[in-house]
C-alpha cells in the first residue's frame, strides 16, 4: 500500500515575480553605468592610474565600469551582492533572493547579472570585460563607428 497522498499544494505552480525595493542599508558603489557621448571627451583625458584598476564593457550607447574608486562620471551607479549589481539605494524584495537567483540564472558564476529598479535583469558574462585604459576606449569607439 501506497502512503496517504498530500493534497495540500495550493499555488505550488505559482512563480514569484522578483522585485527590487528601496533600502535603508547604504552600500558602497562598485559600478556604474555611463553614457558614451557625455563621458568620451573626459576620459581620454584621465590619467592612466585612475583608469587602470577598472574594467569596463559597452552596452549599447553606454559603458559599464567595474571597480574602485569609481571615476566622477555622470551616470548610474550600482553596488554588488552576491554576483547581481543592484542599483544604489536599493536591494532584493526578499533577502534570500540573491543566493536563490544566482543558482537558478548563473549557475557557473561566469556572469554578472545588472539589475534595474523595475526588476528586469541583464546576464553580462564576465570574460566580456576588458581593462579600461585610454587606448582600449578609443579602439572602442571606433569599432562602435562603424556599426
Amino acid at each position: 500500500t501506497f502512503p496517504l497522498s498530500n493534497n495540500n499544494f495550493f499555488g505550488i505552480d505559482e512563480k514569484i515575480e522578483i522585485r527590487l525595493k528601496p533600502s535603508e542599508e547604504e552600500q558602497p558603489a562598485t559600478a556604474l553605468l555611463s553614457s558614451i557621448a557625455e563621458i568620451k571627451d573626459t576620459i581620454t583625458a584621465l590619467p592612466k592610474f585612475k583608469l587602470e584598476k577598472l574594467d569596463w564593457i559597452v552596452i549599447n550607447d553606454k559603458a559599464l565600469f567595474l571597480g574602485t574608486p569609481l571615476l566622477s562620471f555622470p551616470g548610474k551607479t550600482y553596488w554588488s551582492k552576491d554576483g547581481h549589481f543592484l542599483p544604489t539605494g536599493f536591494d532584493f524584495e526578499f533577502k534570500n533572493l540573491s543566493s536563490l537567483s544566482q543558482r537558478k540564472y548563473n549557475a557557473g558564476q561566469d556572469q554578472w547579472l545588472l539589475w534595474n529598479e523595475d526588476g528586469s535583469v541583464l546576464h553580462l558574462n564576465k570574460e566580456d570585460f576588458r581593462k579600461l585604459s585610454v587606448s582600449s576606449f578609443r579602439l572602442t569607439e571606433k569599432s562602435q563607428e562603424w556599426m
